[in-house]
């Protein structure tokens, strides 16, 4: 699983270092960011396999950052979310 690179984009320092720490255990590689201008930086120097995207970041809107990484080299993304409205989830 080493070779495996994850990247977490979350905004909240306790839940990106415990998600951070977790996958770590499991011995994937992981990179981790606090915000939109970060996680671009880190995912352009790592090129991740998976993406846990955080929708609501303190410089910008998580869903829109999806869709600029979708149209990069097209990692999975697994988006983590407090919004429950029904077009939330569909743009998410």
């Amino acid at each position: 699983m080493g070779s495996v690179c994850i990247e977490i984009i979350e905004g909240n320092p306790h839940l990106r270092s415990l998600l951070g720490w977790h996958l770590q255990q499991l011995e994937y590689r992981v990179h981790q960011a606090a915000s939109i201008y970060q996680a671009r930086e880190v995912f352009l120097s790592h090129q991740p396999t998976l993406v846990i995207l955080d929708a609501d970041l303190p410089d910008g809107d998580g869903i829109e950052f999806c869709r600029w990484l979708h149209r990069q080299q097209q990692p999975l993304i697994l988006m983590l979310s407090a919004r429950n409205s029904e077009a939330d989830i569909v743009a998410g």
